[in-house]
């Protein structure tokens, strides 16, 4: 049996595997275009390949369950995830707290409530860093500038 791919074989994972359980017991060989597979009903090593296939088949219909909703929501201009922790006033008076040197780190936490790995990420380093220059530094400690970490791509997979 030749396949474009295996989400033909049912809407979800566990229907797919099914049908597939049904097929190797008729006997029946599969070739999926889509993944690459191609699997006799006598080789044994074809069934890792053909599990790899319906990950991959159930990362896509995981993608288009979760897709029409965000897109929706883009549409709606609405943004995901959590307000912020320092917003305004407080996140002024944190920036002056967090450069003042003079206050420990510990103070400054517990003034403004949240982490130190937040006020790093909302105001960056306390001290100015290798290469940047005073007027950045400055700027970054005043609030003029918007300074983003560096962030490591994510892992794939």
């Amino acid at each position: 049996m030749i396949l474009p791919g295996l989400d033909v074989l049912g809407t979800n994972r566990a229907e797919a595997v099914k049908v597939l359980c049904q097929l190797a017991g008729r006997g029946v060989g599969l070739e999926v275009l889509d993944g690459g597979v191609s699997a006799a009903p006598d080789q044994a090593g074809a069934v890792f390949a053909l599990v790899e296939a319906l990950d991959q088949a159930e990362r896509r219909w995981n993608r288009a369950q979760w897709e029409p909703g965000l897109l929706a929501a883009r549409k709606r201009a609405k943004g995901g995830g959590r307000k912020p922790k320092l917003r305004g006033t407080k996140k002024t008076a944190t920036r002056t707290l967090y450069f003042d040197l003079t206050y420990p780190i510990e103070q400054v936490e517990e003034f403004s409530g949240c982490s130190r790995t937040t006020l790093w990420r909302e105001h960056g380093p306390r001290t100015r860093q290798p290469g940047e220059s005073l007027a950045d530094f400055v700027a970054r400690r005043d609030g003029k500038a918007t300074w983003k970490p560096k962030r490591r791509p994510r892992a794939k997979g």
